[in-house]
């Protein structure tokens, strides 16, 4: 008899660059965002606009949301990424 080997074959979602969702979210704002989050990035862009439209202090209120949205994406990059690490080692 032959030595059959089995070959087992699993697929895999790719990683999400926690630099592509940094560079991203640094120039692109909540837009960036949808990189690594859709949702948290319809809420930052929803709450960018509403902030620009209160009068006096909406702007910087709008800049306060811009430089969060960075950190926000990483966070969730960091989550997704280790989730499908996670996904993969049960599976081994």
């Amino acid at each position: 008899m032959e030595n059959q080997t089995e070959i087992k074959y699993m697929i895999v979602n790719p990683y999400k660059s926690v630099a592509g969702a940094l560079l991203l979210g640094l120039f692109f704002g909540a837009i960036g965002l949808l990189y690594s989050s859709f949702k948290w990035g319809l809420i930052m862009m929803i709450l960018a606009v509403v902030l620009l439209l209160i009068p006096k202090f909406g702007f910087f209120l709008f800049l306060l949301n811009w430089i969060s949205c960075p950190f926000i994406a990483v966070r969730f990059c960091e989550k997704y990424n280790l989730r499908l690490q996670a996904l993969y080692n049960t599976r081994k």
